[in-house]
């Protein structure tokens, strides 16, 4: 994803070559995820989600908007992660998930139940299967290994952090429990996360 659209990397012979830009749309698909059909999903935090089907000889594409109409809670700031092997869209309102039945967004049905309408901008799933995100400037973590009397994991923020994510650069790379880095305004953090245990 460019900030002109779709550009093709083509691997070959072991070196990574540039097949050039994709007829289909001079768009910034700057957040790209592939499903699990090969379908590709694009958001555009001011236009709303993009569908994206190449064509069969993977040469060009078109693109459908979606956006409030289709179900989204707003047009606007909504990010796609691929989260459990599912495409998730972070929301104003929550995370959305596409329903192809119905042809629109719908809340999750694994994710609405933990974090209800809590604004997410970013979701990342580290090695253990523990889901980070952020809500604003806000980071936490939906831990599995802790779970309540229901069986729903541990929702946890780390306050020290608060105010300091980079706001549309979020990054989280927990490289394991000792060791997570943060991308902040003033640079790198880094979080031993075995300390919350």
């Amino acid at each position: 994803g460019t900030y002109a659209g779709l550009k093709m990397i083509r691997y070959q012979n072991g070196i990574f070559k540039d097949g050039g830009n994709l007829p289909g749309m001079y768009e910034s698909l700057r957040f790209l995820t592939i499903d699990n059909e090969n379908g590709i999903w694009a958001s555009h935090p001011y236009r709303g989600i993009y569908k994206i089907d190449l064509n069969k000889d993977t040469s060009a594409y078109t693109a459908t908007l979606l956006t409030q109409k289709e179900g989204l809670p707003s047009s606007l700031e909504n990010h796609v992660f691929r989260i459990k092997n599912r495409v998730v869209f972070g929301t104003v309102k929550g995370v959305y998930e596409y329903d192809e039945n119905q042809k629109k967004f719908i809340p999750s049905p694994f994710l609405a139940p933990i974090l209800g309408t809590t604004p997410v901008r970013y979701l990342n799933e580290d090695n253990d299967g523990n889901i980070w995100f952020c809500s604003g400037k806000k980071l936490g973590l939906i831990d599995y290994s802790k779970l309540d009397n229901k069986g729903s994991p541990a929702i946890i923020f780390f306050p020290e952090i608060d105010g300091q994510v980079l706001s549309g650069f979020e990054n989280v790379f927990p490289y394991n429990r000792e060791n997570v880095f943060i991308a902040s305004e003033k640079g790198i953090i880094h979080l031993n996360y075995e300390k919350y245990k």
